[in-house]
């Protein structure tokens, strides 16, 4: 099975060969399939996936190997060869503050207490700065309830963590001033016609 372009179109191919009775090929019959609709939505899904920020990961349980799609690895500065399918991968870059309650939950996950987790974490960049990922994960059990596999999402939200914190120490350094000069501050609800 093989993959041509002809005129403009994607074709998949598979050769089957008949044979003569002294062992001689007789002919090939080809038989083709056009794919182009295929390839163009998964570029577009491709394409979505990238600019929307989402990196992608399959853990097989049993075999503890993690599938890392592209953009998965490029959100912490990795090219897609230079990052292995297993979850030591994961787990060495996550913040040391971060592991622990995130492996509880994952733990929570495979031993049935829930099917779908989500949280926020740290996780380390090539550069060796920290990243902020929102990921949401599903968890697949077999015919006996036990967990064999996990799909996830990751999304960076480091901009959006960071322009929160910028927020909060505004706040801070505004309630500091007002305190020191003695002035207060007042908030007007208007649509609840009420002051704070």
């Amino acid at each position: 099975t093989y993959e041509v372009e002809y005129r403009g179109r994607w074709f998949t191919n598979q050769a089957v060969p008949v044979f003569h009775d002294d062992g001689a090929i007789d002919e090939v019959i080809v038989v083709a399939q056009d794919i182009t609709e295929q390839r163009e939505a998964d570029s577009r899904l491709q394409e979505a996936v990238r600019a929307g920020n989402v990196g992608f990961w399959d853990w097989d349980i049993s075999a503890n190997t993690v599938s890392y799609s592209d953009e998965w690895k490029r959100q912490i500065g990795y090219e897609p060869h230079e990052i292995t399918n297993d979850f030591e991968e994961f787990q060495s870059r996550m913040h040391p503050d971060d592991v622990g309650p995130s492996l509880s939950k994952v733990q929570q996950a495979m031993q049935g207490r829930a099917n779908l987790i989500q949280g926020e974490f740290r996780i380390r960049h090539k550069d060796g700065s920290y990243r902020w990922i929102l990921a949401q994960s599903r968890v697949f059990r077999d015919d006996q309830g036990q967990a064999v596999r996990m799909l996830g999402s990751h999304v960076d939200i480091t901009e959006s963590k960071q322009a929160e914190a910028t927020l909060r120490a505004q706040q801070k350094m505004l309630a500091d001033a007002e305190r020191l000069a003695g002035v207060g501050s007042w908030v007007w609800h208007v649509n609840e016609d009420r002051w704070e």
